[in-house]
């Protein structure tokens, strides 16, 4: 396996520039029939959910997330409802303040990073 060939698709993927399948086995410089067995190893052993978008003559992820061995989907709009949900309920805007906000942008930062 030949994981920066993985990695240049995923970044042709995620820009949705890949082109079709002859167009992108001339980016990555290998035969058409060898992007479509790598596409299909991506999806079953990555479980990626590529697919061709005919109007943007492109490969692309049906879902937001990154390919890294498995995808993963993004989790941020989750964090980001709890983190919301969590001061709402424990932190009135009047007392939350001006005080309680640098301690809170380093824990966004933190989690996003986490991700």
């Amino acid at each position: 396996m030949n994981l920066t060939l993985y990695q240049r698709l995923n970044d042709l993927i995620c820009l949705k520039s890949t082109g079709p399948v002859d167009t992108l086995a001339e980016k990555l410089a290998i035969s058409p029939r060898q992007v479509k067995y790598i596409i299909k190893k991506m999806r079953q052993d990555c479980e990626a959910p590529i697919w061709f978008d005919n109007a943007k003559q492109s490969y692309i992820y049906t879902q937001k997330g990154r390919c890294d061995f498995k995808f993963r989907a993004s989790n941020k709009e989750i964090v980001t409802e709890a983190i919301d949900e969590a001061l709402k309920k424990y932190f009135p805007p009047l007392i939350l303040g001006w005080y309680f906000l640098p301690d809170l942008f380093k824990q966004v930062a933190y989690l996003s990073l986490a991700l």
